[in-house]
């Protein structure tokens, strides 16, 4: 479907089209490696859908853009990571895409929470500019703003106690929120088995290793550290928020759910959700060693 109106990246008039803020690969992706075949959102858990939320929001120009990235970063980084493959070589499509990530998350985003910290009001609308002047081709860097992605394969651990649905939330869930503090603000965009982080104020804030994305180089999904400490507190809490949300099922819908995995056992056993639900049940049991 198309609308007359000015696309939010270049500005100009045309039909603009439904364009999604997390790619429409993952939910394909999400859909053919469940034990149901079917997806539902954190925002609306009683609801099957077919596919993400789209909006309005670029021309076809622009939207073509964006796809090729896509369609690289689906084809060189994220299905082989779930193949089990560790080490990425890239070139500029990675970076292409994980900015293209974060204009989209940020520009698509309800500034209400943003009007509670008015001190970062500028910076914001500055990292808007300078990463869609990227996304155009009208810059030739993207500095000061550093690109992090940060892998999360099963078999996390943790001295302390983690959060229930943890591997589900880090091995299926697609999320993305702006994160606001009095001192801090970022992007936040999470693609099932890996999020990229964004940071705006400050720009750079280190505590990050292997995680940098450049013009050009090799991430492995191993060895990667984050030492800044305010992003371990958001992702702790925002599993906690997504799998509340996620577990409030109706009983008809439970019910439906385990109609479809009793209709084709041998799907669900061999799905990647199968797999989540073990690596919860081993956190589950190393938590309450951790309590004894």
């Amino acid at each position: 479907m198309t609308a007359e109106a000015r696309c939010k990246l270049c500005d100009g008039n045309g039909p603009l089209l439904q364009s999604h803020v997390i790619p429409a690969f993952v939910a394909r992706w999400i859909k053919k490696t469940s034990a149901t075949g079917f997806l539902r959102t954190f925002h609306e858990p009683n609801r099957r859908v077919q596919d993400f939320r789209s909006v309005r929001l670029l021309c076809q120009a622009c939207e073509q853009r964006f796809a090729s990235a896509e369609d690289k970063f689906a084809r060189l980084m994220f299905v082989p990571f779930h193949q089990g493959r560790s080490r990425f070589p890239y070139d500029d499509w990675l970076l292409y895409f994980a900015v293209s990530l974060a204009w989209r998350c940020s520009v698509t985003s309800d500034d209400e929470q943003l009007r509670k910290y008015p001190q970062h009001v500028e910076a914001v609308e500055a990292a808007r500019f300078a990463w869609a002047n990227c996304l155009l081709d009208r810059a030739d860097t993207i500095a000061p703003y550093r690109f992090n992605i940060f892998f999360t394969p099963a078999g996390v651990t943790s001295g302390s106690v983690l959060p229930e649905g943890l591997a589900w939330y880090l091995l299926r869930a697609p999320d993305g929120t702006p994160v606001y503090s009095a001192a801090r603000t970022a992007i936040y965009v999470k693609l099932p088995g890996m999020f990229f982080w964004t940071s705006i104020v400050p720009p750079d804030p280190g505590g990050w290793r292997g995680t940098k994305i450049g013009g050009r180089g090799t991430l492995r999904s191993k060895n990667q550290v984050i030492r800044e400490r305010p992003v371990g507190q958001f992702l702790m809490n925002r599993v906690e928020t997504v799998f509340k949300r996620m577990s409030d099922l109706s009983p008809m819908q439970r019910q439906r759910i385990n109609d479809d995995i009793m209709g084709n056992p041998e799907r669900a056993a061999v799905s990647k959700t199968f797999d989540a639900l073990l690596d919860d049940q081993r956190i589950r049991g190393e938590n309450f060693r951790k309590l004894q």
